[in-house]
């Protein structure tokens, strides 16, 4: 009996040794500032989506490193293995060739459009032809929905800047019309840019979708049990 009790905790060992990625290295994890969801505070990974990776993973006894950088720095990194997930990142079709991607989401997150102040009662949005005409930015590495960038492929009325706050300069300064952006993450950009005084936001909601960690096909560490 006390053998067949030692051989079943030897394999149960095994399979939860095997089930976790973080017994020989660190879980690597990419991500790029969003506030509130992730961001660097006193050199330590913070934001909402920080805090729910921290308790799971810390809850599941695997040791990780998160490092912040571009979006499609991150993106790439995962496409070839050398990340072994990323955060927050939404789901769509093209992304799901090199990533796998949890059930549960880290968090929910709806865009609207940004716009100047002084375009006010002028720009309006009801359907996305009301965009026809206007320059509206977007960011790279970002998804946003199929819906979206097709009609702003057809429109050829899209540009695309480096990261958020470059969207939010641009549009200050009269070089775009429109910016799809998070709602939250927006006021508080728009706030460390001094701009909420002259940007503002229509209220008709753009996007709603989930935002996930996903995990790298590519890497040697991550299973689909682990997932």
């Amino acid at each position: 009996m006390r053998k067949a009790i030692w051989g079943l905790c030897c394999i149960l060992a095994i399979l939860l040794a095997s089930d976790s990625p973080g017994n020989a290295q660190p879980l690597s994890i990419a991500t790029s500032e969003w506030r509130p969801y992730g961001y660097l505070e006193d050199g330590k990974p913070a934001g909402f989506a920080s805090e729910v990776l921290a308790k799971v993973l810390n809850k599941m006894g695997v040791e990780y490193r998160i490092e912040f950088m571009p979006w499609q720095r991150a993106l790439d990194l995962a496409k070839t293995g050398e990340t072994d997930a990323v955060y927050s990142f939404s789901y769509n079709a093209q992304r799901a060739e090199f990533l796998l991607y949890p059930e549960t989401p880290l968090h929910p997150s709806e865009y609207v459009l940004y716009i100047r102040k002084s375009d006010a009662g002028k720009l309006k949005f009801d359907t996305l032809d009301d965009l026809k005409g206007y320059k509206v930015g977007i960011t790279r590495g970002y998804s946003y929905s199929d819906a979206l960038l097709k009609k702003l492929a057809d429109l050829e009325n899209s540009e695309e800047a480096e990261n958020d706050e470059m969207n939010f300069e641009k549009l200050n300064a009269g070089s775009i019309d429109f910016f799809p952006e998070d709602l939250l993450s927006g006021l508080i950009l728009l706030r460390k840019l001094s701009l909420r005084d002259k940007i503002a936001y229509l209220d008709k909601r753009v996007i709603i979708k989930d935002y996930f960690i996903a995990f790298s096909k590519r890497s040697p560490k991550i299973t689909h049990e682990f997932v």
